[in-house]
C-alpha cells in the first residue's frame, strides 16, 4: 500500500513558483491559468490563494523571485568595489560591468530559471501600472540610485539629471538584447550570425563599450520650455513673491 507524501507549505510554493516561472515563460501572462500552473506543480486550486491570494501577486512574486539573485549580486560587487577604492574615484567601465553582468550572465544560464527574466519582464511592462510600477520601485529604486551615484563620481562633470537618464537608457538596451531570443533572435538574423546573441561573454564587452561611451558623451543642448510654460512658471513666482511680501508685513 503506497503512503501519502505530505508536503511542507514552503515546498507547495515554491513548486508553484518554479511551475509559474516555466509556464508564464513559455507563453505568457495572459495564456496561462492558475489550473495549469496547479497542475503542472501538482498542487490544489485553494494553495495558490493560500500562498499569493492572487494571480497578479503570483506574477510579483514570479518577478521578485528571479530579480532578487540579480541585484544582490550587483549590490555585493559594487559595495565590494567601493570598498576597496576606499573614497578614489571609479572606473566607470568597471561600474557598467558589475551593473550588467550579473543580469547577462542569469539571463543566458539554461539550468537555471533566470533564463526566463528578459521574456517576463517585456510581458510585465505591458500589465497594470500599478502593478509593475510598484514592483520596479520595491526591487530596483534604491539600487538603480546607488549606481547613479556612483556613475557621478566617476563622471563628475555630468550632473545627475543626465546620469538618470543614461542609466535607463543602459538598462533598455541590456533588456533588449538578452531578450534577443525572444525576438526570433533577429540581431543574430541580421546579422548574418555574426553577433552571436546567446555568448554571455560577447554581450558583456559589447554593452560596457557601448554604455561607457555614451555615458561620456556630451550632454544635449537643454531645450527652451515653450514661451506659455514660460509665462506659466513667471506668473507662479511672482504669486510665491507677493504672498511672502504679505507675509512678513502682516508679522510687522
Amino acid at each position: 500500500m503506497g503512503r501519502k507524501v505530505i508536503r511542507s507549505e514552503s515546498t507547495t510554493k515554491a513548486q508553484i513558483l518554479d511551475a509559474a516561472i516555466r509556464l508564464f515563460g513559455n507563453r505568457s501572462f495572459d495564456a496561462v491559468s492558475i489550473r495549469d500552473i496547479t497542475s503542472e506543480a501538482k498542487a490544489n486550486l485553494g494553495a495558490v490563494n493560500y500562498h499569493f491570494s492572487s494571480k497578479l501577486n503570483l506574477i510579483r512574486e514570479v518577478l521578485r523571485t528571479l530579480a532578487t539573485p540579480i541585484n544582490e549580486a550587483r549590490l555585493t560587487s559594487l559595495n565590494a568595489y567601493e570598498t576597496l577604492l576606499n573614497g578614489g574615484r571609479p572606473d566607470l567601465e568597471t561600474l557598467i560591468r558589475i551593473l550588467v553582468e550579473p543580469f547577462v550572465r542569469l539571463s543566458k544560464d539554461r539550468s537555471g530559471p533566470g533564463i526566463y527574466y528578459p521574456r517576463l519582464m517585456m510581458l510585465a511592462r505591458a500589465l497594470p501600472g500599478d502593478l509593475i510600477g510598484s514592483y520596479l520601485s520595491e526591487q530596483h529604486d534604491a539600487m538603480a540610485r546607488q549606481f547613479v551615484k556612483a556613475i557621478g563620481r566617476a563622471l563628475p562633470n555630468l550632473d545627475e539629471e543626465e546620469i538618470f537618464w543614461r542609466y535607463d537608457f543602459t538598462i533598455g538596451s541590456t533588456l533588449n538584447i538578452v531578450g534577443d531570443a525572444y525576438r526570433s533572435y533577429r540581431l543574430k538574423r541580421l546579422s548574418a550570425g555574426q553577433c552571436d546573441t546567446d555568448d554571455a561573454d560577447r554581450i558583456i564587452d559589447e554593452l560596457v563599450a557601448f554604455v561607457s561611451a555614451g555615458m561620456r558623451g556630451a550632454a544635449p543642448a537643454r531645450r527652451k520650455k515653450p514661451k506659455m510654460a514660460r509665462a506659466t512658471a513667471a506668473k507662479n513666482g511672482e504669486r510665491r513673491t507677493a504672498t511672502r511680501v504679505h507675509a512678513k508685513q502682516a508679522a510687522e
